[in-house]
Parts: structure tokens; C-alpha cells; sequence
């Protein structure tokens, strides 16, 4: 289930409403904090478009055409937690952008120099192929992609903290045991570890606790009210089975 992030994309960023209302004024750090949400959520737009019957190339220069709508027309300062999940927010947004351009040419035209963002459209074109569902809409796209992505960033800010601690070659060990019951041979690790299989089973359930708690932490950051959590949980994993 894990991938690493595509090359590009922001390691893990929490979205949280601060971030994004910072994102809706005219300060300096306001395009800063667009950058940074573009960042976080070009794969899953990414998904969209191409999920809209865009090709590759069209869907690259429209989604750098969205980033810089963004800026130019204040499009995040409307974004409200009163009124629904931000990813919701950027589906409409997206959407809109869309219905004011022609395709090819003036997507073109709107695409600052060398884009925006520095992105790696080749890892995410691999990584869109892998998610997709012939029948899939273009939302159920959208939402799919970014469970997966919110998943491998969570994983990814566990295994560095781990690296921070020293026990890189435990977390490799033992997170495969994070998307599968029986992922991990508990008597094959501990004598690759030189643990006890009871130590063994204890650092996985570790494992797995932390990473939930990170998972939830952040999803809560989206979210403007916490006991939204499970929910949205809930659709997150609904996403990734479709």
C-alpha cells in the first residue's frame, strides 16, 4: 500500500485550517502557504484531471494553470470549515477553473515559466495508473488518491522518527506489518532483529499504535471539528477500496 512520495511533493504538511486561512491573505506568507497546500494535494488533482479524460500532458499544464488561479484570483480566502472538508473545497474550485478554460491552449498560456511547482508528473502518472478504477469518477479519483497519499506521508513521518531515534532497520523490519496482519514472519524478525518474538510483537503493536495516532492527528487537522475524525476516517478507507 505504501509508496514514497512523489518527488516534488511536500512531505508530510499538516493541513489545517490555520494553514489554509493563512493561505487566504495577502501576505508574503500567504503564497507561501498556497505553495504549500498545492504541494500536499497536487497528486489527488492530479487523479482528477486525468480521471476527466485529460491526458497527461494537459492534465500537467492545467494543474499548474490551478495553482497560479489560486493566487491570482484569492480562490483559498473562500475556503470555510463551516462549509465542508477543504478537499471538497478544491474539487468545486478545480472544477470551476475548468469550466473557464480551453484546454490545451490556454492552459498553456496561464503556466508561469518552468511551472509553479517543481513536480515529478512521471511518478504520479505511474502511481494514477496503479490507483485507478475504469469506473471510477473523477471525485472517487480524487478521494482515492489522496487516502493513498495521506497514508504513505503518515508512514513516512513514522519512519523518520524512528530514524531520529536510531531504529531505522527496526521500522524497515516492521512496517509491513502496518497495511497487513500477517506481513511479518514474528519468529523470522526476531531472529533477523535478535529479539524475542514477544519483543517483536510488542514493537509492532507500537507500531501500529503510533501510526494510527499520527494518522488521526493529522485527518483532525482537517477537520474542524474532532469528532469528525472517525467519519472521515472511514471514508478514507472507503476510497482506497473502491
Amino acid at each position: 500500500m505504501s509508496e514514497s512520495p512523489p518527488s516534488g511533493q511536500v512531505r508530510f504538511q499538516t493541513t489545517s485550517w490555520s494553514l489554509i486561512a493563512q493561505a487566504g491573505t495577502d501576505a508574503p506568507e500567504g503564497r507561501e502557504a498556497v505553495e504549500k497546500l498545492c504541494g500536499m494535494y497536487w497528486p489527488p488533482l492530479y487523479a482528477f484531471l486525468r480521471g476527466s479524460g485529460r491526458s497527461p500532458t494537459d492534465a500537467e499544464d492545467l494543474l499548474q494553470g490551478f495553482f497560479l488561479y489560486l493566487l491570482e484570483h484569492d480562490v483559498v480566502s473562500y475556503a470555510d470549515p463551516q462549509r465542508g472538508r477543504f478537499r471538497t473545497f478544491l474539487i468545486a474550485s478545480v472544477k470551476q477553473f475548468l469550466s473557464r478554460e480551453h484546454l490545451r491552449d490556454n492552459a498553456q498560456r496561464r503556466r508561469p515559466a518552468g511551472g509553479l511547482l517543481s513536480l515529478d508528473f512521471g511518478v504520479t502518472e505511474e502511481m494514477f495508473n496503479r490507483r485507478r478504477h475504469a469506473d471510477a469518477s473523477p471525485e472517487a479519483l480524487f478521494d482515492r488518491v489522496w487516502a493513498f497519499t495521506l497514508l504513505d506521508q503518515t508512514r513516512q513521518v513514522l519512519r523518520d522518527e524512528y530514524v531520529r531515534v536510531g531504529k531505522t532497520e527496526l521500522f524497515d523490519t516492521l512496517s509491513p506489518a502496518l497495511t497487513s496482519e500477517s506481513a511479518c514472519s514474528t519468529r523470522d524478525v526476531a531472529a533477523q532483529l535478535q529479539m524475542s518474538e514477544g519483543a517483536v510483537r510488542v514493537a509492532v503493536h507500537r507500531l501500529r499504535q503510533r501510526y494510527g495516532a499520527i494518522l488521526r492527528r493529522h485527518i483532525g487537522a482537517t477537520l474542524r471539528d474532532a469528532g469528525e475524525i472517525d467519519d472521515e476516517l472511514r471514508s478514507l478507507m472507503q476510497a482506497i477500496g473502491r
